[in-house]
């Protein structure tokens, strides 16, 4: 014989748990299904012009910025290894220097003698790994402001 106190005692356990099963599938689905623009970008999915914000933990991330918000940087070039000389690699003073001899010069005209606001910019150059960069790794150089935000878009 049943006991149908015992069996009406675990339908709401049941029916818990499946919505809670199904809001997790949800959830699931929607964290891989992110727009585009919620993710980080990554070497080989840069573009010049993209303005970013800087996410902080163990590694940096880019996570995209629209340029006419207050953002942490901007993309300034996006090149091959190939043309880069790797020997000065992981010397981050010197990736600074990669960068600014890579910048075309009106770009470089721009960034450093056109700008009209007190504060300096600095170039940082990212890859796959840096310190152990190949010939076939993407090169990004984004630059970012000594103090504060950077508005607008410093290519445009």
């Amino acid at each position: 014989m049943i006991d149908e106190s015992r069996a009406r005692s675990r339908v709401p356990e049941i029916v818990l748990g499946l919505i809670l099963a199904v809001v997790a599938v949800v959830l699931l689905v929607l964290a891989l299904n992110r727009p585009e623009s919620e993710q980080a970008i990554t070497p080989s999915s840069a573009q010049v012009g993209q303005c970013l914000n800087l996410g902080t933990g163990e590694q940096i991330s880019l996570m995209p910025a629209d340029c006419e918000d207050p953002h942490d940087a901007e993309i300034v070039l996006v090149t091959s290894a190939k043309d880069v000389d790797t020997e000065s690699f992981p010397d981050y003073a010197s990736n600074a220097k990669i960068c600014a001899s890579l910048l075309p010069k009106d770009v470089q005209k721009r960034l450093f003698e056109d700008r009209d606001d007190e504060h300096g910019l600095v170039l940082t150059l990212l890859s796959e790994d840096v310190t152990a960069i190949t010939e076939d790794d993407t090169i990004v150089c984004y630059a970012t402001a000594l103090e504060g935000d950077l508005e607008g878009s410093l290519l445009k």
